[in-house]
């Protein structure tokens, strides 16, 4: 389940920090990151990868934005042609997420 947790006072740079941080410790490395501001903050976070199947799978283990406070998030992994293989959202506030991986991309629990 989705739990809405309370939005944050923290500044987009020190939360983009964070989670560059949090996936950099996960062997990840994030081609950008922005935010958007539907309500609170909400992180859009694009994923360039060699193997998509084992960046999904670590970020699926990983807690990247767990306690941020954040309105919720997109993460979009692309392969090294640049097609989409996966996205991923969550709305916080909202309850709810979602989530599309392209065909051969094994993902366990989309929301």
């Amino acid at each position: 389940m989705i739990q809405s947790v309370p939005l944050t006072s923290a500044s987009p740079q020190d939360l983009s920090t964070t989670i560059r941080n949090r996936l950099a410790a996960e062997g990840i490395s994030a081609t950008s990151i922005s935010f958007e501001q539907p309500y609170g903050l909400a992180a859009v976070v694009e994923i360039q990868s060699n193997n998509p199947q084992s960046t999904v799978d670590t970020l699926h283990a990983a807690e990247v934005f767990a306690g941020l406070g954040l309105d919720g998030y997109l993460v979009r992994v692309v392969d090294s042609t640049g097609n989409v293989v996966y996205l991923e959202d969550t709305a916080y506030r909202a309850q709810a997420g979602q989530g599309w991986a392209a065909p051969g991309l094994a993902v366990p629990n989309l929301p």
